[in-house]
């Protein structure tokens, strides 16, 4: 058996707002730093493009990739993609921020007091 771990497959969905951007770069780093990680930056697809790819049971944007492990992203543009991503290719979804989406439709809401999350969020 072998002593090296196999590396997390992390899709980055980003929005290109640099302060979201900071956040989900800031928690990958982070991540990396503890276990080996293989991090993709993906863009938002626009509306059109998540739709067809979910109807034809792909996520377009993620295409070339290798499946993830954690799919990771903050900012409301990206909690559609975030969700379609999982459903066409797996993984488990982390989203930093309330969400503007039930809670339970994600694995992980990291939300920041500032966010006033609910007691039963």
């Amino acid at each position: 058996m072998s002593d090296q771990v196999k590396p997390l497959t992390i899709w980055r969905i980003t929005d290109g707002r640099a302060g979201h951007d900071t956040q989900s770069l800031g928690l990958t780093t982070a991540m990396s730093v503890l276990t080996p990680c293989r991090i993709h930056d993906i863009k938002v697809p626009s509306r059109l493009g998540l739709w067809s790819g979910l109807l034809n049971r792909g996520f377009n944007a993620g295409e070339p990739l290798p499946d993830p492990d954690l799919i990771v992203g903050a900012g409301h543009q990206t909690h559609l993609a975030l969700l379609f991503a999982k459903a066409a290719r797996g993984g488990r979804v982390i989203v930093l921020m309330k969400p503007s989406l039930p809670t339970s439709w994600f694995d992980l809401c990291l939300i920041p007091e500032h966010d006033k999350p609910s007691a039963q969020t």
